[in-house]
């Protein structure tokens, strides 16, 4: 398995939140995307990027405009977190980097 760096899975997440609003999805509310490489991720406008899950929780505790979570990097592999979230957080639609 290929590892990718920071800038690749930037550019792969970035590009994808892109499309989904130019196709009219999550045109005004916030995407919270999930990635222990959070620094250095691009951030753009309606953007929130965390590193843990439990941040994760807090913001979408706090935040209701959140329509959007992606999961990135390992996390992204992470069925019982994804399992979680689409439990807890049914109005949300949660998808997975790559």
């Amino acid at each position: 398995m290929a590892v990718r760096t920071d800038h690749e899975r930037s550019r792969t997440v970035v590009p994808w939140l892109q499309r989904t609003r130019r196709e009219g999805g999550n045109e005004m509310n916030d995407t919270l995307i999930l990635s222990s490489n959070a620094p250095r991720l691009v951030k753009h406008a309606n953007m929130i990027v965390v590193t843990t899950p439990l941040d994760a929780i807090n913001w979408l505790e706090d935040r209701r405009s959140i329509s959007t979570v992606i999961l990135a990097g390992a996390y992204a592999r992470n069925d019982e977190l994804a399992s979680f979230l689409t439990e807890a957080y049914p109005t949300v639609h949660l998808e997975h980097e790559g």
